[in-house]
């Protein structure tokens, strides 16, 4: 479906041509009275070299655009959803893939001010030939710091062998409440287990699955059991910034974990995913290299082309600057036609991409305004980059020459 919205945008391309470029010049045709009319009506003399110059950066711009608005749509959805689960005061993590250190947990559980703590770990856990990092926990400590939704069967079924599966996977492998399974979990094979509940598709538990802390004592050796995030609530009454500071107290000796409150982490459930845009935006910029290159040629061969009008505009008075700034309008002309094709192209394909992934636990649309905006002021600033070149040259061109030339 995006290759095809591609193609049609494309093939569409140079009948949008004549309207967009009007509206995107009137602004500079305003400004630049003399010229500005006389560049709008170069850009659209062949409207279908106009759309075929523009397609590199429309293309380019709409797979940033596009990825914008899937990737804050995903931050905005784990973000509601974790906002919406958590109910813990504080997180210790260390934000790297090391654990947090085993005293941490039971230092806390001793301050008078906590009243629960939830100690999250990790174990791999494979039936047949499904396989996920389950989370580890208590069911006490899950109803005292999660909002888990148990749509099938009980939370304090979680106990033993009994796991709790989500939704998705629970539909998608055809299990309920009752089946007997046999997995392999940790260091041990052919493991009976029970499917306790199902719980509603969580943000907060990003495993699939949810086993009890006896069974994830049972597969693993002392030395591998470990915490991968540690949850704290406070006691009715306590001051939770007495709280944090105790917190920061017990973690002080550990350089490497971090005391987090429920904003703070909510926020940081974001990062992973900018990361992984600012590598793939980068990634993309070097086709809005290509597309400056190509406006460049462009430009040139239009310049060579009208030799003898651009001899002509000179003799009758047009002076080098004004030469300079209808060469420019042109190249903006271009780059801002390529820039809001693009954009709104990329708008739709995320738009698309988010609904369709809606049943994933992608819920929440949320459109980056501000990288919209980004966006088409720098294709206005890659279209004053493409234009110096054959501005350039069309203003110190010989009058003469040129009319001779052209003779």
């Amino acid at each position: 479906a995006a290759a095809a919205a591609v193609v049609a945008m494309l093939v569409l391309a140079p009948v949008l041509a004549r309207p967009v470029v009007r509206v995107v010049v009137w602004p500079l045709a305003q400004v630049a009275r003399v010229v500005g009319p006389i560049a709008r009506e170069n850009a659209l003399r062949a409207p279908r070299r106009t759309a075929t110059t523009a397609s590199a950066l429309m293309i380019g711009l709409a797979l940033i655009a596009g990825l914008s608005v899937l990737g804050e749509s995903v931050k905005a959805s784990v973000r509601e959803g974790v906002a919406d689960e958590l109910t813990s005061d504080f997180v210790l993590m260390t934000g790297t893939t090391a654990p947090v250190p085993a005293p941490v947990a039971s230092a806390i559980r001793s301050l008078p001010t906590v009243a629960s703590v939830a100690q999250v770990s990790t174990v791999d856990l494979g039936i047949g030939d499904f396989r996920t990092a389950a989370a580890a926990v208590d069911a006490s400590d899950v109803a005292e710091n999660f909002d888990l939704v148990v749509e099938d069967g009980q939370l304090d079924a979680l106990a033993g062998h009994a796991v709790l599966v989500d939704r998705a996977t629970a539909d998608e492998r055809g299990w309920a409440v009752g089946d007997a399974l046999t997995g392999e979990v940790g260091t041990l094979a052919s493991v009976p287990l029970t499917v306790g509940g199902v719980y509603r598709d969580s943000q907060a538990f990003a495993s699939h699955v949810i086993v009890d802390r006896s069974l994830y004592r049972e597969v693993l050796p002392a030395v591998q059991q470990v915490d991968g995030q540690v949850f704290v609530r406070a006691a009715p009454g306590a001051d939770v910034e007495d709280l944090r500071a105790a917190l920061s107290d017990v973690v002080q000796p550990y350089l490497v974990v971090s005391v987090q409150d429920r904003a703070e982490f909510v926020e940081a459930q974001g990062a992973s995913v900018d990361t992984l845009l600012n590598l793939l935006y980068v990634l993309l910029l070097f086709s809005v290299v290509v597309a400056v290159l190509g406006i460049v040629n462009t430009l040139a061969l239009s310049v060579l082309e009208r030799t003898r009008e651009i001899g002509l505009l000179r003799a009758v008075g047009v002076l080098r600057r004004q030469m300079v700034a209808m060469v420019t309008i042109e190249a903006v002309a271009t780059s801002a036609f390529g820039a809001v094709l693009g954009v709104a192209l990329g708008l739709g394909l995320g738009t698309a991409l988010q609904q369709g992934l809606v049943s994933e636990g992608l819920t929440t649309l949320a459109v980056p305004w501000a990288t919209v905006l980004a966006l088409l002021a720098g294709a206005g600033a890659v279209g004053v980059l493409a234009a110096v070149v054959p501005a350039v040259r069309a203003a110190r061109m010989d009058v003469l020459e040129a009319l001779t030339a052209a003779a």
